[in-house]
């Protein structure tokens, strides 16, 4: 029989479904247009060619016209190969692990994503290893935003033990930076065990994005917006640093400065760093709650993490039995 945390999580999962990734602002299926610059994504082969294809640039235009089934292989994100060692905090299209680009999966599902690193970046001289489907997803230019919307993962199964620099990871990216927009995303269940020997700086782990964190100080984090998002994935993180819980449900960390937005998001996985509870929707680098203005309508089921926050609520079982996400 299925536990009650484990019906209750199915039962906001699919009021969330219903009621926030098929709202109007859900493009519908079509078929793409005779001449279209859209790049159709229909398989895995195809789907693997993104940023190691001229035709897949990741500047492109991408969406999916079917689900993709990624069970029983590793997947490297987005880029050219080994490209998610880089620069923190980047937004700049040249470094080969930014996306920026748009990618909508339609409402389509990428199934059995498996991600399963161990590596040593000692040498990578204040680098990052920024892990997730993409690596990063970020623009630097204010007319043209990177956006990735309208998908969904289910059984996810993300395993990294990094040794050295710095660590995000997300199961959708390690960071988004910049000029971008992510919306209706849902990681539906899963595992992301993140650096558990505890031999680097984790500075962002979160089930959907490890880290908002714009370098640059032109840009901020400011123009960053975070929608209709829902976490049912577990996320078990470990770092070298004790002092600070860098976790949550939704966004990992948020560094540098606030975000734009980050509402309508929901959390029902459990979300521990270094063996504590950690935040269930976003975590602010130390612990600057200023960083967490513009959060609002978020919410999480009680005693999956913590709240961190006045404007992120728990949800019972009484609560959520009656609970509709807002329009």
């Amino acid at each position: 029989m299925k536990s009650s945390k484990h019906k209750l999580r199915n039962r906001i999962l699919s009021c969330f479904l219903i009621g926030a990734m098929l709202i109007p602002s859900l493009e519908p299926i079509s078929v793409l247009a005779e001449g279209s610059s859209t790049i159709p994504i229909s398989n895995k082969t195809e789907l693997k060619k993104i940023g190691k294809d001229p035709q897949y640039p990741m500047d492109g235009d991408s969406q999916l016209t079917a689900d993709i089934d990624l069970s029983g292989q590793d997947w490297e994100p987005f880029g050219t190969d080994g490209s998610f060692i880089s620069n923190k905090g980047t937004c700049n299209p040249e470094d080969g692990n930014v996306f920026s680009g748009t990618f909508d999966g339609q409402g389509y599902v990428i199934s059995g994503l498996t991600i399963d690193m161990s590596m040593d970046i000692t040498q990578s001289q204040n680098k990052y290893a920024q892990i997730g489907f993409f690596s990063v997803i970020a623009s630097n230019n204010p007319s043209d935003y990177a956006e990735v919307k309208n998908l969904i993962f289910t059984n996810v199964d993300i395993r990294t033990d990094i040794a050295g620099e710095f660590t995000t990871v997300g199961a959708l990216a390690g960071e988004v930076n910049g000029y971008a927009k992510i919306s209706n995303i849902a990681v539906t269940g899963g595992n992301l065990t993140v650096n558990p020997s505890r031999e680097s700086d984790t500075v962002g782990a979160g089930s959907i994005i490890g880290e908002c964190r714009t370098e640059n100080a032109n840009i901020t984090n400011s123009h960053i917006t975070i929608s209709n998002c829902y976490n049912g994935a577990n996320v078990n993180a470990g770092g070298s640093r004790a002092d600070l819980i860098y976790a949550s449900g939704i966004v990992g960390r948020i560094a540098k400065s606030p975000r734009q937005s980050v509402s309508q998001c929901i959390n029902t996985g459990d979300i521990i760093y270094n063996g504590y509870t950690a935040n269930a929707i976003a975590y602010p680098e130390l612990s600057k709650t200023e960083y967490l203005a513009g959060v609002s309508n978020c919410y999480f089921l009680k005693n999956s993490g913590q709240a961190g926050y006045d404007e992120i609520q728990s949800l019972s079982a009484k609560k959520a039995h009656h609970w509709k996400p807002a329009r």
